[in-house]
């Protein structure tokens, strides 16, 4: 879906017609390989309007999130009008978060460099990644175009330089999901004299909606972990990283406890759940405390007070015993 001013207006020179169908070409294909399979089906094919440049913006959502409303911003050096913004609601008739907006720039004057950045204002939860594609026809920086790839860091816009009449260019932003974080807490109890020979260890299997990092427990499967615990009595706390998404992550907590000598019970009901941080306000975290406990009753014993009532009736039973049988 393209929003904006692309009206099928053609160049009047065959040559500069022929050279602009190529560079739209270029720009298409290599979206393809860039963009994720969903978005290919989306070919941009646009003509702009004599005398305009167009600036396609390509949106795209890891998570696919199709609720937030995002507002996109370009701003030139020169041309009519050198600041505009969008605010756009990807919306459910959108495809899983992706979608196009177009800004035409009118009235490039034939003697200046005219620049242009488009960005994004801060959308909370995500972190964002520019791509200025580069065979846009504008000559793009190189801050953004040679960052996939590399370890220089992100491109905080898509910058054009050297605009003209009758460029296509094309920006692309990605925003990607923060993490967030769950904590779990192992509590061990003897209530008691003993516990000398106790097995204080104890594995707690977690699953999520979402993935993990470096989740390598389960043979592959991202979307659980095994946390073990091996320290007691005493308390250790042990924290996971997952990777919600903007519905957020429901994560399953359950306890495999080795000596069945201790009880356990979880201040958490056994689930957690986290937003990516940031989102909607959300702290990004959750947390949960299994506390396993070991009662030891010992051999009831006597004060010196019970001991002397004890002898007491012990001599009185006696005393009868001896009148009895004397």
């Amino acid at each position: 879906m393209i929003e904006g001013n692309t009206k099928n207006t053609l160049p009047k020179n065959p040559k500069l017609e022929k050279q602009m169908k190529i560079k739209r070409a270029l720009i298409i294909t290599l979206s393809a390989m860039l963009l994720p399979a969903s978005a290919m089906a989306q070919l941009i094919d646009i003509e702009p309007a004599e005398g305009t440049a167009v600036f396609v913006v390509q949106k795209i959502f890891q998570d696919r999130n199709d609720e937030t409303a995002v507002t996109l911003h370009m701003d030139c050096s020169s041309g009519n009008p050198t600041e505009q913004m969008r605010t756009v609601v990807p919306g459910p008739g959108q495809l899983h978060g992706q979608f196009e907006v177009a800004f035409v720039l009118d009235n490039i004057p034939d003697t200046d460099d005219v620049n242009c950045s488009i960005y994004e204002e801060t959308v909370g939860g995500y972190s964002a990644e520019y791509r200025c594609f580069p065979n846009s026809d504008s000559n793009p920086d190189d801050s953004c175009v040679d960052n996939p790839g590399t370890q220089s860091p992100l491109a905080v816009e898509c910058t054009y330089n050297d605009v003209e009449v009758g460029d296509v260019n094309l920006c692309a932003i990605r925003n990607v999901a923060n993490t967030a974080e769950i904590s779990i807490t192992k509590e061990w109890v003897v209530d008691g004299a003993g516990g000398n020979k106790l097995d204080f260890e104890a594995r707690i299997f977690v699953e999520s909606t979402d993935y993990f990092t470096e989740s390598h427990e389960c043979k592959g499967n991202k979307f659980c972990r095994y946390v073990t615990f091996d320290k007691g009595p005493g308390t250790e706390t042990k924290t996971l990283t997952v990777y919600p998404t903007y519905e957020g992550a429901s994560i399953w907590v359950s306890e495999d406890i080795y000596d069945s000598t201790f009880d356990s019970e979880n201040d958490c009901g056994g689930t957690m759940s986290v937003m990516p941080t940031g989102y909607e306000g959300a702290s990004g975290e959750d947390s949960c405390t299994f506390t396993n406990t070991a009662y030891f009753e010992g051999i009831p014993t006597l004060n010196q007070y019970g001991m002397a009532i004890m002898a007491l009736l012990m001599l009185g039973v006696g005393f009868i015993g001896f009148r009895r049988f004397v």
